[in-house]
């Protein structure tokens, strides 16, 4: 089972650091199209990395024992979290599915 874990920690890990990558680089758009504040677009950021931090020790606790499915079920999670980021017509809505994601 551990050798299912580590590429699927690798991919993960890769996935998160792109996203941050892009989103920092989307900053100015996201102000210029949502209309936010510059609070508001911090909190685009931040809120993913809280929710990041706050879980990230319980999701590899439960990853540990069942690697496959919940690290599959967490990228979907994930994906569709970002879909939901992509047609956001709001900051809120944009600030919420970043908590998802």
């Amino acid at each position: 089972m551990r050798r299912a874990a580590v590429p699927l920690l690798a991919l993960t890990v890769g996935v998160v650091l792109a996203d941050s990558a892009i989103v920092t680089l989307a900053l100015p758009e996201i102000l210029h199209h949502l209309g936010g504040s510059v609070a508001q677009v911090a909190w685009v950021l931040i809120a993913f990395n809280l929710v990041l931090a706050l879980v990230v020790v319980p999701a590899a606790w439960a990853c540990e024992r069942r690697p496959a499915p919940l690290g599959a079920a967490g990228i979907a999670v994930f994906a569709l979290a970002s879909a939901a980021c992509a047609l956001a017509g709001s900051m809120q809505v944009l600030i919420a599915a970043r908590c998802v994601q």
